[in-house]
């Protein structure tokens, strides 16, 4: 069975635009926690803390588009712990990677709102570790797409 073109573009818009608002509201969410340390009257969101955290989600959402498009172009993931979720279909994909998305953005927000001066200098330290991982893979998927 053919599916027209027209599909697939929209279907692709569609979830582009479903990550841009999941993205979105992460960023509402990461605003509301608790913009104030009571401790030092500074900021523990700020836009250093909002990128770091955009920049974890926003590779993530590449690194899982770029195995979707690999898987159709015939690929396969080669992950064993991920290849069943991909089997499952992007809502498993998604559900397990913004959990592990959140908690490490839970993790850096607890770390720079922290009284130990050796965790808020570090907060970052995770995200971006995380981030720059995903980037790499979808980096290296484009190499079966393009």
């Amino acid at each position: 069975m053919a599916i027209p073109i027209n599909f697939i573009k929209q279907n692709k818009k569609s979830r582009l635009n479903a990550s841009l608002q999941a993205t979105g509201l992460l960023i509402a969410v990461l605003l509301a926690m608790d913009p104030i340390n009571a401790n030092s009257q500074e900021k523990v969101i700020d836009k250093q803390f909002i990128a770091a955290s955009s920049y974890l989600v926003l590779t993530t959402i590449a690194d899982i588009e770029t195995t979707f498009s690999v898987i159709h172009h015939g690929g396969h993931e080669e992950n064993p712990v991920m290849k069943p979720l991909f089997k499952s279909g992007r809502p498993a994909v998604y559900a397990a990677q913004f959990g592990i998305d959140a908690f490490v953005i839970y993790l850096s927000y607890q770390m720079k709102k922290s009284k130990y001066k050796e965790f808020n200098k570090t907060w970052w330290i995770a995200p971006m570790i995380l981030g720059t991982s995903h980037a790499a893979c979808a980096g290296l998927n484009f190499r079966y797409i393009w």
